[in-house]
This record gives structure tokens, sequence and C-alpha cells, in this order.
């Protein structure tokens, strides 16, 4: 029985793939006349491009197959066209159509072999430049400025539209002589540096297009002058934070000048406010504007950033930490005075003031000139001109302390101090000659020291000028800023006034940004 079942299912098989044979037999005749024999070849299609020309269009495509031999490129759907002659040696495949009516143009491309075939169409669009469009051309736009001191200026350039046919800027300065001078800026350059820019000057230039390759015209824009416009000082370095009121461990005061923002802060301690930060930039500035940037912390903005801050700047060298340097004399004698005595010394910083220690005698009624001369290599020489300072003092008591100050701090230099047309009985106290110092008595140099000591300056005794009060919310912007009235100045004081939004006591900030202005 088994065997029987399966000569059916065998014959049954057989009987469908019979007929399945000559099903697709018949098949093949009904799309038969429809197919080409050897099938139809596509010569190469050009991979083209149209470039904007002058009262034209060129289209230009590289020659990929050594079978064209010809092209055709129509326009204006089809009612006008070119035949290009293609040869086999021919790398790039170039065709300029005149196109006087100023406009934007579709191009349809073909290309056809030697055996007649033809490949598929290929469409491109192009410009035929003319008045109008040229008048469009736009000035390249800067992104920056930055100044590391001096006479330098860098411009940071946007990019240029070279598409357009941007060639070059011509820039216009003026130089640290006052004179103006002129610079080819090329497309290609993203940054421009100045080593001979006089600071606090204005800029102006011009862009100029090339827009077609094959015709001499250029195009020029109009000039755009640049004033007013913020520089950044960009001379950064933990170094030149000179004084602070406190730090906390590794965010050090240095972080607040040194130019990285992110995960980057200064944090003072938690004694309470006011904090402050002195910055000493170099060399004098015309500051026209400070930054603040806030620090990250705990994955958003920090919340101890101060909300009132004053800024204040001084023209004064940078200051020590104060302190005082003794310049001779150790009371191991007394001397009365005749007709002068003096110290020539060098103070190694700006200083505030200088002290004599004078005795009397139990008298209460003598007195005496202070001055204060430039050293000019003798003592004749110095005492022959103007003093920077004098003070008279009357009714000097035994051993007083005689101190000499004036409008300003002195600046770091050579002087010379002398006591002269004194009132009764009254010296100086004495003793043995101290090394680079010249004691001097009625004019002769001396073998000994007169009890004397220069005060150095600190951050609490230069004269600051104040440029205002300004509160800040962290929560708005990533940063603050405060635009002033230019002032210059050599060094800068940052002072928060009042605590953080939290009542931390602490003082945190990420970054300060210093700026000066190209000529309003």
């Amino acid at each position: 029985m088994k065997d029987i079942v399966r000569n059916i299912v065998n014959l049954l098989i057989m009987l469908v793939m019979v007929q399945m044979f000559f099903s697709c037999r018949g098949q093949d005749e009904i799309y038969r006349e429809y197919v080409t024999e050897g099938g139809i070849v596509y010569p190469g299609k050009p991979v083209a491009v149209a470039k904007n020309r002058i009262g034209a269009v060129e289209i230009v495509w590289p020659n990929n197959d050594v079978t064209i031999t010809e092209a055709r490129i129509w326009w204006n759907n089809y009612a006008d066209s070119v035949v290009v002659p293609v040869t086999a040696d021919m790398d790039t495949v170039r065709k300029r159509i005149e196109m006087p009516v100023e406009g934007v143009y579709s191009f349809f491309i073909r290309t056809y072999d030697r055996y007649g075939n033809v490949s598929i169409v290929v469409e491109v669009i192009g410009r035929s430049i003319g008045d109008k469009y040229m008048e469009n051309f736009f000035n390249r736009m800067t992104t920056g400025y930055k100044t590391s001191g001096g006479n330098n200026l860098q411009i940071e350039w946007d990019v240029a539209d070279t598409e357009a046919g941007a060639v070059y800027c011509n820039l216009f300065y003026t130089a640290a002589n006052g004179t103006e001078k002129t610079i080819r800026v090329p497309a290609a350059e993203t940054a421009t540096v100045l080593d001979d820019w006089k600071p606090g000057t204005s800029l102006r230039y011009n862009t100029v297009y090339k827009p077609d390759p094959e015709n001499p015209i250029e195009i020029a824009t109009s000039f755009r002058e640049q004033k007013g416009v913020y520089v950044l000082v960009d001379n950064k370095s933990p170094s030149r934070v000179i004084s602070f009121s406190s730090q906390s461990g590794g965010p050090t005061a240095g972080n607040a000048y040194d130019g990285v923002i992110d995960h980057n802060r200064w944090l003072s301690d938690n004694t309470g406010y006011p904090h402050y930060i002195v910055i000493d930039l170099g060399e004098e500035f015309n500051i026209a504007r400070f930054d603040i940037w806030s620090s990250n912390y705990d994955g958003g903005l920090d919340n101890r950033m101060p909300t009132r801050v004053k800024w204040e700047v001084s023209n004064a060298n940078p200051p020590g930490g104060g302190g005082n340097e003794y310049l001779g004399g150790n009371n191991s004698g007394q001397r009365q005075l005749g007709t002068s005595c003096g110290m020539k010394f060098t103070a190694a910083q700006d200083f505030v003031s200088f002290t004599v220690r004078f005795v009397t005698w139990t008298t209460t009624t003598s007195g005496l000139t202070l001055s204060l001369y430039e050293w000019k290599g003798s003592w004749a020489s110095s005492v022959a001109e103007q003093p920077v300072v004098s003070k008279v003092f009357t009714n000097v008591g035994d051993y007083a302390y005689l101190t000499v100050s004036g409008d300003a701090n002195f600046p770091a230099g050579d002087y010379l101090w002398v006591a002269d047309t004194h009132v009764g009985t009254i010296g100086p106290q004495t003793g043995s000659a101290v090394a680079g110092n010249l004691a001097f008595w009625n004019g002769v140099s001396q073998d000994e020291s007169y009890y004397s000591y220069v005060s150095y300056a600190s951050v609490d005794n230069i004269p600051w000028t104040s440029l205002g009060e300004y509160d800040y919310d962290y929560t708005l912007y990533p940063y603050r800023y405060s635009d002033i009235l230019p002032t210059a100045g050599r060094l800068f004081k940052l002072t928060s006034l009042n605590s953080d939004p939290i009542g931390s006591g602490v003082m945190c900030l990420a970054e300060i940004d210093v700026y000066i202005k190209l000529a309003d």
C-alpha cells in the first residue's frame, strides 16, 4: 500500500514540473520583442558644474569617457542649444555660454559617443552676472579683536565668500607714528596681526571681488569703518594676579586670569565679604569694559557668584607687599646738624614715604626742612634741581620719627633725602655705612649712615580710581559685563561688595576679561 501512495506522489510532481516548463517558454515570447540584443549602452554622464561669469555662464566637467565625441547643452526650455566637440585628449570640457541678460539659467546636458549612444540628461543651474548682482556684494565680516599690548592688534576674520569671487580685503589703519597704512588681506587669511597699530584708533576696510576669473574686472565694496569695537586684552597669565583677599585650596586666585573658563575657578575662603583681587596688566591700557564669567558647579552655574561688585583702576607701578626698608643708622650715635645732612638711596619699588629719626637733646622747640630729590649723580647736581617734595617740621620732640609723603606714590629709582634750614638743637642718629647707600654731611660724603627708611607701597596705599559699582545676576547669563567710560590704568581691582545669593560668604568666579576699544 505504501508503495502505491509513493508512486502516485512522484507522478504528480513530474506533471507539475512539465507544466511549469511549457508555461515559462510562453512567457519569453511576451517581452522578447522589447529587448535590445546586447543591451543599451549609456556614455558617461557629465558631472558638470555651472560657474557664474560676467555676462555669461561657464559649464565645466571632467572628461571621464574617452569614447565621447560631443556634448549638447540646452537652455531656455530647450529653445536654445549648442554643440560642444569633445576629444579623447581633453581632461576637462569647458563651454562658456554668453548670456547678455542678467539672471539665473537652467542648463540640460547630454553626451554622445562615437557609436551614437546618448547619456542620461544632467541639469545644472548658473547665473549670468550683471550690475544688479554685483551691487549686492558684501564686506567680509570680522569676528573679534585682540591685543597683547603695545602696538599689537589681531583681527579675526569670518570666512570670505570665495564662491562669489572674494579675493582680498584692503585694510587701512593708523600706524604707531600716526601715518595711515594699508595692507592687502587675502581671502584665505583667517587672522591678521598688526605690530605697529596705534592703540585707540579705528580701522576701515573693503572687500574686492573678482566674480569672473577670465575677466579682469574687480568689484570693490564700499568701506566699512570699525569704530567703538571692543578689543580683548589677551595677555593672560596667573602670574599677573599680584594680590587677593584669600583663596581656598586648589581653586587659586590665579585661575581668575589664566584664559580658562570651563571647570576652572577662583574660590576665596568663607571669611565673609568683601573679597578682592588685583591684576597687573603689565602696561597701561585705556580700559573700556570688564567681563566676569561664572564657573560651573554641580552641573550648573555657580550660585556663589557675587551679586554686586566694584571696579577700580590705577596707573601706579605694581606694588610690593608693603613694608619698610632701612637705609642706615643703628642708634649707635648722634650728631648735631650743621648746614645739612642727607642720604642717597635706591628704592627698588614704588614707595609711599620716607622717614628719618632725629634727636633734639630733650628740647622741644627745634625744627628743620626735610626734602626729597631725584639723584643726579652727585650732591651738588641733585640739590640744584627742584625737590620732588619738601616738608617743614617745627617743635620737634626728642627721638622723633619725621615722615614725608607726597600726593602720589614715588616711583622706584635713585633718590636723595636732605635735612637743612634747621632751627635749634637737632641732628640725626648715626650708624655704620650701608652698602649701596651714601651719607652726606654739609654736602660732603661720609663713611657712616643716618637712621632712616622708606615705606613701600602695597595695594592698600596706592591710589585707585573708582569706575563704579555694578549688580550681577548669575542666573541670566554665564557672564556679565560692565561697560565703563574708557579709563587709563595698568592695575585693576575687583571687589565683591555683598554676599552671594546663598550667603556662603565665598567669592567664586571662573574668569575676568578686560577690553579696550577702537576709536569711537
